[in-house]
């Protein structure tokens, strides 16, 4: 469904805007996190979506590498904690992950900051639930330790391809066993003995340009499996469920350029924030021999290119992510010690 935005300064949308922010508020959620996501007129056509959507929900969270697939919760400190009924933490926003190593995520690193005075900061707590599934959680909640950005990162004047980051988990989650797995470890992408046949090894650009890639995460225009058409649905689910991207949605799309100087992966797939960090891979499958194989070739960070046809009109032609390159995964090297 198409949203039909309001006048951006008619009363209409400032109560309605009002309205939002304070129910947000209500749950803790700050307007720089999910709520400035939210308010948008046209969110699902600003942001990430290339008509027509062709996400689809994902119910198979179990099943590899789906059960990596990261959401990722972050929270700033409460200033008025240890009044009546106040909380410690504030949700101030969300985004997806990927579990590379037993207790290491890799996301966005615009994830793990916040704006406080003008002034971009570190956000002050990290929650992640792998393989999540509306309320269902198989493998627990898992807090972070740390959560280190690489080197050439900068909040206030972001460059996009060092635009990530890796979480330290609290407990080396993956080597641990779980009933949801006949108490089989829940292992990693990229690990050698529980991987189930996915690389962190680099495709090369030239070969990558035009192939069918796939990404999934927990985009914020959902309320468990449907969509939020507009604000006042946002409303809804907000107050009776106290979160807006629960679910796994997937989608496939093709890789239209890939940048190596810039160090950008631009490929045509459906998303949307809340999937700030979700993995991008390519998948290869041998039926003769039954095998498969899949490559982490990108990790989604932002809108990407818009194309103005000749009567001016614009519409958004692909999304953009970080290149995983050999310079990626030196730096995600460098960064787990």
């Amino acid at each position: 469904m198409a949203v039909r935005p309001l006048a951006r300064n008619s009363p209409a949308a400032f109560g309605e805007r009002a309205a939002l922010e304070r129910e947000l508020a209500d749950l803790g959620v700050a307007r720089s996190g999910v709520a400035a996501a939210v308010m948008s007129r046209e969110y699902s056509r600003e942001f990430e979506i290339l008509p027509p959507d062709k996400r689809r929900y994902w119910s198979g969270t179990l099943v590899l590498p789906y059960r990596w697939i990261c959401s990722i919760e972050v929270y700033r400190k409460n200033p008025r904690w240890g009044g009546h009924g106040e909380a410690r933490w504030l949700l101030h926003g969300k985004g997806t992950g990927v579990l590379i190593g037993s207790d290491c995520v890799l996301t966005a690193a615009h994830v793990l900051w916040r704006e406080d005075g003008g002034e971009p900061r570190r956000v002050d707590r990290v929650v992640v639930t792998p393989a999540r599934d509306g309320k269902t959680k198989p493998f627990g909640s898992v807090e972070a330790g740390d959560w280190r950005t690489p080197a050439g990162w900068d909040a206030r004047r972001p460059q996009r391809r060092w635009d990530f980051a890796l979480i330290r988990l609290k407990e080396a989650i993956g080597n641990k066993s779980f009933r949801a797995l006949d108490d089989r470890p829940l292992g990693s992408w990229g690990s050698t003995s529980l991987g189930g046949g996915t690389s962190l090894k680099p495709l090369k650009p030239d070969w990558l340009k035009g192939r069918r890639v796939i990404t999934t995460g927990y985009p914020g225009d959902k309320c468990g499996t449907r969509h939020l058409a507009d604000e006042a649905a946002i409303q809804r689910c907000a107050r009776r469920a106290g979160t807006l991207d629960v679910d796994q949605w997937w989608a496939e799309g093709t890789v239209r350029a890939l940048d190596p100087a810039r160090g950008l992966l631009h490929r045509t797939i459906d998303t949307h924030e809340g999937q700030s960090g979700s993995p991008v891979w390519y998948y290869w499958r041998d039926t003769k021999l039954g095998q498969s194989r899949r490559w982490l070739v990108g990790l989604h960070v932002a809108p990407g290119t818009i194309e103005v046809d000749a009567q001016g009109k614009q519409r958004r032609i692909d999304n953009m992510a970080v290149w995983i390159s050999a310079d990626v995964l030196d730096e995600i090297a460098r960064l787990r010690t």
